[in-house]
């Protein structure tokens, strides 16, 4: 099987991404042939049954093929703009949607930016938390003429940030040609956290569309957000789960339903089940190995039982292991904003401090060295 090169699949993907448009341009093909097929048609008639001169024709079907190519321009220059402004933000969303890192995110927006608006160079750079852009990357033009721009244009550059909206400056290549820059913030809830930029010699007009341009900010500033805030969580969960292995509890988070959400490391030791078992959710199998290791299972069952009939209620009990170990579970509901949504079960395992209070109990009522009753 053959392996498409870089430049094909690049070629590729600016067609797939232009597709929308396409559709919009083959219908435009199909009004335009039968539109002027029956203007021409019509010259027959015009001709044969109504007698009309060389002159009257002309005139005629002149005027015909001027308002229908009014028509038709004016209608499909409209859908050409609807359509690129419903499909250039989805497509932003769609393929930046996958990405895993922030700067791979940051990647496919400028890839699908560049491609979109025709650019023969473009750049990114986000916003730090005092509100001044980094330079992330940039393809076609070098940090220096970037940072030349920005200083050209220091004012312009801050009023994108600012008011949010894109503006177009001119500014001057390293070779001494001029350049039209498209500045474009990236926005996301209401604010700025970046900007790209498309620079052309000769700009795509697309670049004038304020609405299409906003448009495609909005899709991905959201995009971008969407990413960090995985990276986010991700880094939370990470420590998050790295704190609860480090307990000497075995910690067990349930659904409402009962269904196995969350486990620590511990849990699976001290209740010796497999971490495959547990990841399988296979509640039925987890319940079992459970109760087979423990005293008077139907007891323990009925008040698992009745704490999942009554999810606001919280417990206190002691477990006895048929091998002697002991430990103390204690539960209570899981709740997110406000509102139940599981039980989360604690053990400890008590087993040497319980021996130690057996051995302890003896000699708080008789002498160590007789034996006899205090």
């Amino acid at each position: 099987m053959s392996v498409a090169r870089a430049p094909e699949r690049a070629f590729t993907r600016a067609q797939s991404r232009r597709a929308p448009v396409e559709e919009v341009r083959k219908l435009k093909r199909i009004v335009m042939v039968g539109v002027y097929g029956a203007i021409v048609a019509c010259v027959p008639f015009y001709a044969f049954i109504l007698h009309y001169s060389s002159l009257q024709l002309i005139v005629n079907t002149s005027i015909g093929v001027l308002i229908a190519v009014s028509a038709i321009e004016g209608a499909f220059g409209q859908m050409y703009k609807f359509r690129k402004r419903s499909s250039y933000p989805s497509m932003v969303v769609v393929e930046v949607g996958g990405a895993k890192t922030v700067a791979e995110a940051a990647h496919q927006v400028l890839d699908v930016i560049s491609d979109l608006l025709e650019a023969e160079a473009s750049w990114l750079a986000l916003l730090d938390d005092a509100g001044i852009p980094h330079i992330e990357l940039h393809r076609g033009v070098e940090n220096a003429e970037i940072i030349a721009c920005f200083e050209q244009h220091e004012a312009e550059i801050a009023d994108v940030i600012d008011r949010r909206a894109a503006r177009t400056v001119t500014c001057k290549r390293e070779n001494g040609d001029r350049v039209t820059v498209t500045v474009i913030p990236i926005l996301a809830w209401q604010r700025s956290v970046g900007l790209m930029a498309v620079m052309s010699a000769k700009p795509c007009k697309d670049t004038r569309d304020s609405e299409l341009l906003n448009g495609i900010a909005v899709a991905a500033g959201l995009s971008i957000e969407n990413v960090r805030q995985r990276e986010n969580l991700k880094d939370a969960l990470s420590v998050l789960s790295a704190t609860l292995d480090s307990t000497a509890d075995g910690i067990f988070v349930v659904d409402r339903a009962g269904k196995i959400v969350s486990f620590n490391h511990r849990f699976c030791d001290m209740w010796r089940v497999p971490e495959e078992v547990l990841l399988a959710s296979d509640d039925k199998l987890v319940r079992t190995l459970i109760l087979d290791q423990v005293e008077d299972a139907a007891e323990v069952l009925r008040k698992s039982n009745e704490l999942y009939a009554d999810p606001e209620t919280e417990s206190f009990d002691v477990l006895q292991f048929k091998d002697g170990r002991v430990f103390e579970r204690y539960s209570q509901p899981q709740t997110v904003a406000g509102e139940i949504t599981g039980r989360v079960w604690c053990f400890r395992d008590v087993t040497e401090r319980k021996q130690s209070e057996e051995t302890i109990r003896p000699l708080a009522y008789h002498d160590a060295l007789t034996d006899l009753p205090n």
